[in-house]
């Protein structure tokens, strides 16, 4: 579990799956929203989908990634719900 959160406690990584909670992207599409080079997304999302948070499918010759369940999504509300909230 520690491992689990660590991976989540990067905010590049957090920015990722922000973008992918609204809508499945292309890894181009995902360099462009969070300001990162098509590489480091790469990576970042190899990091993702070695935890069980991403998925993708191919679309031609592009993949398209998602948050690999409900569970993800859910998890995802959560924690910024919860950040959001007034202390």
């Amino acid at each position: 579990m520690a491992q689990f959160f660590g991976v989540l406690g990067d905010a590049n990584r957090w920015r990722i799956l922000s973008a992918l909670a609204v809508q499945d992207l292309r890894v181009s599409e995902l360099a462009d929203l969070v300001g990162m080079s098509d590489s480091a997304v790469s990576h970042q999302l190899r990091v993702l989908k070695g935890q069980h948070l991403v998925r993708y499918r191919r679309e031609g010759r592009y993949r398209v990634y998602t948050l690999k369940d409900h569970h993800i999504l859910t998890l995802y509300r959560e924690v910024s719900e919860h950040l959001d909230e007034d202390l």
